[in-house]
């Protein structure tokens, strides 16, 4: 994990130009695409917001699906509350990262879910789906919701905007996790591990022919 993802205080700029004061800030940041199940979360987080109201939702990204959503939250009477910030850039996806009391990813296919990895390296607490290779990434340090109930998804995101010791809690776990299991260190040591135990069978096999 690139070392420039950790925790640091709100970008004060990028604050105030999405009028993110006193506002409980949830993040999704990647594509905008249908596997990303990004209809969901927006129906998920309408039902937050009725009990909420100093929630907003902020979409990092660009794809597909971006006319469909933007049009879709606006069908939700979700204008002001929901935030499409398009493309950022790599350099400035930490900063997004840490303009976020918590990070949502409902996505329903996932090879590994860097995005996931990346909040959490940031002390971000997560709510994502427990599809795919997620929960393995999240481990005990995030939320997993089923990625078809969007009341599931509700409930944790009230359960974080609510709970700030719960947040720090989860959001230090997370940053543990991906520094002790995600780092290029470790990467390095586990592949380095598994080549030399392909090896040692192999000679073990050379020997026994």
């Amino acid at each position: 994990m690139d070392s420039k993802y950790e925790p640091c205080p709100r970008n004060e700029r990028l604050s105030r130009a999405w009028s993110l004061k006193d506002k409980c800030v949830c993040l999704y940041l990647g594509v905008l695409a249908p596997r990303k199940n990004l209809r969901l979360l927006i129906d998920a987080f309408a039902l937050a917001h009725q009990q909420e109201r100093r929630l907003v939702l902020m979409l990092v990204g660009t794809g597909p699906q971006e006319g469909e959503l933007k049009a879709y939250a606006a069908a939700r009477g979700l204008q002001g509350a929901i935030a499409f910030a398009g493309y950022v850039p790599e350099a400035e996806k930490a900063d997004y990262y840490n303009l976020a009391d918590l990070f949502v990813f409902p996505s329903l296919m996932e090879g590994f879910g860097m995005a996931v990895a990346e909040a959490m390296a940031c002390g971000v607490p997560v709510v994502c789906s427990g599809a795919a290779s997620l929960p393995e990434v999240v481990g005990q340090a995030g939320l997993l919701a089923n990625p078809t109930q969007p009341e599931e998804f509700c409930e944790h995101i009230l359960r974080l905007a609510r709970d700030e010791a719960l947040r720090r809690e989860l959001g230090q776990e997370g940053r543990l996790r991906v520094r002790s299991r995600f780092s290029w260190d470790e990467a390095a040591r586990l592949t380095y591990a598994c080549y030399r135990r392909v090896c040692e069978a192999d000679g073990g096999m050379k020997r026994d022919r």
